[in-house]
């Protein structure tokens, strides 16, 4: 009887109409610009950093110990004391990546250093060990 009526008006209800609203368009994010930098210092484990009581001994094992549940790697700094976390170059690899032979050892690290909202991640291109003879100040 009625249904003739009642059909084209649900269908009204449900779906959109050609004057309806589309969505705004959802603005694309700035890509984060990468500053070109090299960095000398010592690989740890970033969570064992972050235990200041760690004597050098315990951070080495600790960051060792790390790697096995895929935590990050972080880069302290030797003249500053600064701390940059270690990035993979993708969410899917490793994210100890090229760092990984290095642990408690002193580096140069030349990559490219992302910063945003008072963080810093460091994604090594180049990760070279530092005699000791040019960490103590010998030629470079």
């Amino acid at each position: 009887m009625h249904f003739r009526f009642l059909l084209p008006g649900l269908l009204a209800l449900v779906l959109p109409s050609a004057n309806a609203r589309a969505a705004p368009p959802v603005p694309t994010p700035m890509p984060i610009t990468g500053i070109p930098v090299t960095v000398e210092g010592t690989i740890w484990g970033l969570a064992c950093l972050l235990e200041e009581t760690l004597a050098t001994e315990d951070l080495a094992n600790c960051s060792r110990a790390s790697l096995a549940h895929r935590s990050s790697l972080a880069i302290r700094e030797s003249g500053s004391g600064r701390i940059l976390a270690i990035a993979a170059e993708s969410p899917a690899s490793d994210p100890a990546g090229k760092a990984r032979e290095f642990i408690a050892e002193n580096v140069r690290i030349q990559g490219r250093l992302y910063r945003r909202a008072n963080f810093s991640v460091l994604l090594p291109e180049t990760i070279r060990g530092i005699p000791l003879a040019q960490k103590n100040g010998g030629a470079r």
